[in-house]
């Protein structure tokens, strides 16, 4: 006990100094071994990669030349780049995209 003790009273000393360092300090996680890509997935069981990935059947929606289709092309690649969101949330986004160009129509011709 007194090992451990003195320990934790070394790390309490010698805490990160920047945020690289901090990022390097895994003394407090706990890792489960096989390590599980999809352990912390919640609220998508369901939905598989692919869904994820594969968002390029949302740009038939959009015009098919000129750049509103260019930059529909943008996003959904920015999209399906990001792990951040659910794919619920990367429709949302297509779907809000989708709906300001079809309201500025008049104005972008």
């Amino acid at each position: 006990r007194a090992n451990e003790s003195s320990i934790q009273e070394l790390r309490d000393r010698l805490r990160p100094v920047n945020g690289y360092t901090k990022l390097m300090d895994n003394s407090n996680k706990h890792w489960q071994f096989p390590i599980d890509n999809e352990v912390a997935k919640s609220g998508e069981e369901g939905i598989s990669f692919d869904q994820h990935i594969h968002l390029q059947h949302h740009l038939k929606d959009f015009p098919e030349n000129g750049s509103v289709r260019h930059f529909a092309s943008l996003v959904i690649t920015g999209l399906q780049q990001n792990s951040h969101l659910s794919v619920s949330e990367k429709v949302q986004h297509i779907e809000w995209y989708k709906k300001f160009f079809r309201d500025k129509q008049d104005e972008l011709e």
